[in-house]
């Protein structure tokens, strides 16, 4: 479906008291003048303001050479007034048009919520949707997902708690390499055996990984997405020889994969069961780029001055609806296959989620280690 494009020329064209681009939120008035410069002479005339807010949704099913569309489209908003009734008399005044245009004066108040309608609501909670801001289209192989908008709202006013989630992990190593100068020794034979058995006279290191990251990221925002690392020994679980011996945990990459999470329904005819389509699309945010472009290894020891390692401020990661940046350089470029990243957003219809798989991988002592946890991650629009 195409973007809806704002429609205007010498026979009626809107002169809105607006900037070029400003956005409007519910609540506001929308005012301004409608306009008409070619030549009319009419003994009556009608000229009617309506106000429209749509959606639509259309959801392709291909199998082989069969084919089945289903089509919905929605009136949220949709009211009619009459802004003059009676004679128009503009003569022409040698020009295609005339230099002094009829001009009529407008007002629209804008519904803080929809009109009820009879559609399928996706989550009986959602009691305030809004609609889309512009056009958010999925393309995938068999299945097109698409739905437009004629009302751009603007929902930055919305306010977002940047909420932090941890997830914990507990490790355990043991080896030789945990004594002092032993870290990069050659293990002999019988020193492997012990490993590969778990003997007992081998040191063992316990600690837990903390790991922050963000419940929520605000699309273009300047602020560095807060993402933090700390790793925390554990004295009781540790070995008597190595106790007060500082151990270095080398930060080999923290990915983030980025899980788009798409749910649609669509037709609403009776005897029709909706027909319900979910899409998921994963896309790689390369944010280890930044660990193997580093000029010295990330080392986070365990000795005194041990601190949470702010990830985010580090290398001033921001999200925008491009990918991740850092500073001012993107870690992954657009051209290479990246799908545009939306807000997350809810309609009567269509649910539009992500959550993040980050994945983290140390090496302590020589033993290389990866971790991932699955966080749900709200994306916010842009402010």
């Amino acid at each position: 479906m195409p973007h809806h494009s704002p429609l205007g020329n010498y026979h009626f064209k809107f002169d809105l008291a607006a900037p070029e681009g400003w956005t409007y939120a519910p609540g506001d008035t929308i005012i301004g003048n409608l306009l008409r410069q070619s030549p009319i002479v009419t003994p009556e005339a009608v000229i009617a303001l309506s106000f429209t807010g749509r959606v639509k949704v259309k959801v392709i099913h291909a199998a082989g050479n069969l084919r089945k569309i289903r089509r919905d489209s929605w009136q949220f908003l949709n009211f009619e007034s009459v802004i003059f009734k009676g004679s128009l008399n503009l003569e022409n005044e040698g020009d295609l048009f005339a230099k002094s245009p009829l001009t009529w004066p407008i007002s629209v108040d804008i519904p803080y919520k929809p009109k009820p309608i009879e559609a399928i609501q996706l989550t009986t909670s959602c009691q305030d949707p809004f609609i889309l801001e512009t056009m958010f289209m999925v393309l995938r192989r068999l299945v097109t997902l698409s739905t437009t908008s004629e009302l751009n709202f603007d929902m930055s006013s919305v306010g977002m708690s940047i909420l932090m989630k941890p997830f914990v992990q507990f490790l355990r190593v043991t080896s030789q390499r945990l004594l002092p100068g032993m870290e990069d020794a050659e293990l002999s034979v019988k020193q492997r055996a012990q490993k590969f058995f778990y003997s007992s006279k081998l040191p063992s290191f316990n600690c837990t990984v903390h790991l922050t990251v963000p419940a929520a990221i605000q699309l273009g925002s300047p602020n560095p997405i807060a993402l933090q690392l700390e790793v925390v020994p554990d004295r009781e679980g540790t070995s008597d020889s190595i106790k007060d011996v500082t151990q270095r945990i080398r930060v080999m990459e923290i990915q983030a994969i980025l899980i788009s999470k798409t749910h649609c329904l669509a037709s609403t005819k009776l005897l029709d069961s909706p027909r319900a389509h979910d899409y998921e699309q994963q896309t790689n945010l390369n944010l280890q780029r930044a660990f193997t472009e580093l000029e010295s290894p990330l080392i986070i020891t365990t000795g005194k001055g041990n601190e949470p390692v702010q990830i985010g401020n580090m290398f001033q990661l921001t999200l925008d609806p491009k990918g991740l940046r850092t500073e001012n350089r993107r870690l992954n470029p657009y051209w290479k296959g990246l799908s545009q990243v939306y807000p997350d957003f809810t309609t009567y219809n269509i649910q539009h989620s992500h959550t993040i798989e980050w994945k983290i991988s140390l090496n302590i002592a020589g033993e290389k280690m990866e971790y991932r946890y699955f966080a749900p991650t709200e994306i916010i629009a842009p402010a």
